[in-house]
């Protein structure tokens, strides 16, 4: 009898070893798998709060595209965009009734690495009266493009005859690389 209590314990012990391993290794397993649940939540709360930003990108590209399209009409596009700018420009000269000649045209850049801009250089000879000449000046102040007068002289002709030396830049939005 002592001998079949001593099996049954040796049993039970056994049995309650292999409990202790099966719940220690589902535990473990439990664990392992919780962990990788909660790397896979952080990813996906990741994509959706990626996903939610791309959606609120494409809401203000979308909102804003009035605004950016006005904000590129200050540019020349590109140097293909200078005839335009010319054109315009002669055109300010008819109606402000001044003889307007272009004594030259020339990229210019300015700044280094990042920071450089290109620049149509263009410079004009005006012919006419004093005020004629100052209405035009103030008219290429406030053209609605990118740019600033860099140089003006005026000198007097003769009497009611004025000459001005214009030298004005507009910004180049795109540099077309001709290499």
């Amino acid at each position: 009898m002592k001998s079949q209590r001593l099996k049954i314990i040796g049993v039970t012990l056994t049995l309650f070893a292999l409990a202790l391993l099966a719940i220690s290794l589902f535990a473990r397993e439990i664990t392992h798998q919780s962990d990788l649940l909660d790397e896979q939540v952080t990813a996906l709360e990741n994509d959706q709060a990626q996903q939610a930003q791309l959606n609120q990108l494409k809401k203000v590209i979308t909102r804003t595209k009035e605004e950016r399209d006005q904000v590129a009409s200050y540019y020349i596009e590109s140097q293909a965009d200078s005839i335009d700018f010319l054109n315009y420009i002669e055109t300010l000269a008819d109606e402000s009734f001044v003889d307007l000649v272009t004594k030259s045209a020339s990229e210019v850049e300015k700044g280094k690495d990042k920071e450089k801009v290109t620049s149509l250089e263009v410079k004009y000879l005006v012919t006419s009266s004093l005020p004629a000449a100052e209405r035009f000046i103030k008219l290429l102040e406030n053209i609605p493009f990118v740019s600033e007068i860099t140089g003006v002289t005026l000198t007097q002709k003769e009497a009611g005859e004025w000459t001005a030396d214009i030298t004005i830049e507009v910004v180049i939005l795109n540099h077309e690389n001709n290499s």
